[in-house]
């Protein structure tokens, strides 16, 4: 998907697959020789409906000898697929999800290193992090790293409009665009001892 200001908000994915897949002339198929070979990577986009896919680095494609390989955990993800391996028998297994993404899936979407700039970039302001999703909804919560005065705290009408322009303009259209139905953005702050200072919902 298209790089986002909101990844500039969020702080952690995990993304397991060691799978790779191979795309090449329409057709794919699971690449089942596990020698290290030589490749070229970078400045290859992965374009799904219109929109690139955020790739984490380590899942970022590779070519070798003309043929373009993708992991498959962010391609299945993208594509709603449940995605599993059986070590046994050493067989990727690709499941049908729901049909409808979640929060969740779009949160999973972002790469890491953006998302641990991010969280950088917050520490540097005095506050902590995380990025969690309740159904449908992402929510942002942050935390000051020192105890303040809960009563000098207000989410004033000025914060609040800055809030919405990012959730109304950014965060919501995309998460519509990647296909999350009735999406919302949920900001949530927290004193350093974890009492709730104040929060707002879009």
């Amino acid at each position: 998907m298209k790089k986002s200001k909101i990844i500039s908000n969020l702080k952690t994915i995990i993304a397991t697959s060691l799978v790779w897949m191979l795309l090449f002339t329409g057709a794919a198929a699971v690449l089942a020789n596990t020698t290290l070979v030589e490749g070229i990577r970078g400045g290859i986009s992965i374009r799904l409906n219109g929109t690139n896919l955020d790739l984490a680095e380590e899942f970022q494609p590779v070519i070798i000898e003309g043929r373009t390989f993708i992991s498959v955990s962010p391609l299945a993800t993208a594509l709603g697929l449940n995605v599993d391996w059986d070590d046994a028998t050493r067989t990727v297994i690709l499941e049908a999800g729901s049909g409808q993404r979640t929060a969740a899936d779009y949160l999973a979407a972002h790469s890491q290193a953006d998302l641990d700039a991010a969280a950088a970039a917050v520490r540097a302001m005095g506050m902590e992090l995380e990025i969690t999703t309740d159904g449908n909804v992402l929510v942002y919560t942050y935390t000051f790293l020192e105890q303040i005065d809960g009563n000098l705290f207000s989410i004033s009408s000025e914060m609040e409009e800055m809030l919405r322009s990012t959730a109304e303009g950014v965060v919501l259209p995309e998460m519509r665009d990647f296909g999350v139905s009735n999406p919302g953005v949920r900001y949530v702050y927290l004193n350093a001892d974890g009492s709730l200072l104040g929060g707002i919902e879009f």
